[in-house]
């Protein structure tokens, strides 16, 4: 049995621009979508490309408060999906896919929790993958980008960002092994550039702790 909840709130006043739009093409079963957004200029989608949630037992929460916030969003393919995203300041940005645009995409059992407490943050997340559990946190700073390409049927990130004009490359590609790959970052700091790859049929861990600023690291780890 079908089961859509869609919940937008909209507080939209002649002292608050009402810019705030919400464009969601959603198709399947079991599909739960709370949208909440307060103040002008927030986006879920556009006109032009809607936010498409398409598959089984996807569970979808958006909250914007703010000015000038937008996310492009979608999601292809079957399975138990859970995408978490507030964000709480100006100008930020999130382009975020699951799966390819093909029909045999995948994007199975991924779990995404993303909050952005700041100014200008951009982030660029693409998975086409199993059992993917991703969490970002970014507060503190002006400029951050994240840029991430998760491609891998076992994979688990968590980023903590607290600064300004931090730059992520994220890959993690490849079968891994049996708990496959573990990615944990603890930026404190601002001007960082973490550039970190992990492929490859075995398990790779990479754990950072970063406290400081104008740091670089560039790590790559495989069979």
């Amino acid at each position: 049995m079908k089961k859509l909840a869609l919940a937008l709130t909209l507080m939209l006043s002649q002292l608050i621009a009402a810019d705030n739009k919400v464009f969601i093409d959603q198709t399947g079963s079991n599909t739960q979508i709370t949208v909440n957004q307060t103040g002008s200029g927030n986006s879920v989608g556009s006109a032009a490309q809607n936010a498409k949630f398409t598959g089984n037992t996807n569970l979808v929460t958006i909250t914007q408060v703010g000015n000038n916030n937008t996310m492009a969003f979608s999601m292809l393919g079957t399975g138990l999906n859970t995408f978490n995203y507030s964000a709480t300041g100006n100008n930020n940005s999130l382009t975020f896919a699951c799966g390819g645009t093909s029909g045999g995409a995948k994007c199975n059992n991924n779990t995404f929790n993303t909050t952005i407490t700041s100014s200008n943050n951009t982030m660029t997340v693409n998975v086409n993958a199993e059992n993917v559990v991703n969490t970002l946190d970014f507060s503190g700073g002006n400029g951050n980008n994240l840029t991430m390409d998760l491609n891998s049927s076992k994979a688990t990130n968590d980023i903590k960002n607290v600064g300004a004009t931090n730059n992520y490359t994220i890959s993690q590609n490849g079968l891994a092994g049996v708990t496959g790959h573990f990615l944990k970052i603890d930026s404190q700091g601002g001007g960082n550039t973490f550039s970190i790859t992990q492929a490859g049929t075995i398990d790779t861990t990479v754990n950072i702790l970063s406290v400081g600023s104008t740091n670089t690291f560039t790590i790559t780890t495989q069979n």
